[in-house]
């Protein structure tokens, strides 16, 4: 699963951008997770990056981290010629899961919700991540990569 998610930034100096759709100015968060919601790569970008450009970037960490992937599931924002074109050279199928044209109102879209209640879990279980707190993404991304690596700890002592 793919997905992102547009934060607010603290007070300190760095990167950051004005995501329009959400209106947030701040930092974005895009994220490929396996189908149970662990982190697979992440980049941590302005957050006027629009969410199919950050897709090269998250295949090539996926892939040198030795993920090997059949098929991304993302949103309507990951629709397109473009992001079909970022994932081929890897051998990667997108697949699009959109809400149903002719369902009123709030529908859980199969597949979706894994990655939205990955955003829901580190952003309430980790005060941290409720805002970016940092200067620079990198650290911003270690931030993220350390709450997954205590979730996958939790998952395995529960077992």
């Amino acid at each position: 699963m793919i997905d992102s998610q547009s934060v607010r930034c603290g007070p300190q100096a760095g990167p950051r951008g004005t995501d329009g759709g959400k209106r947030v100015h701040g930092r974005k968060r895009h994220l490929l997770t396996c189908s149970i919601g662990l982190l697979l790569a992440v980049v941590v970008s302005a957050a006027n990056l629009h969410d199919s450009r950050a897709v090269a970037p998250l295949l090539a960490r996926a892939t040198a981290a030795g993920w090997h992937l059949a098929r991304v599931v993302g949103d309507d924002a990951y629709a397109g010629h473009p992001v079909r074109q970022d994932a081929a050279p890897y051998g990667i199928a997108v697949q699009i899961a959109a809400k149903p044209a002719d369902s009123p109102g709030f529908t859980p879209i199969p597949l979706r919700w894994r990655v939205e209640a990955t955003f829901g879990v580190l952003t309430t279980r980790y005060r941290s991540l409720a805002r970016d707190w940092t200067t620079t993404p990198e650290a911003a991304e270690n931030a993220l990569w350390i709450a997954n690596t205590r979730r996958a700890l939790k998952i395995v002592v529960r077992q």
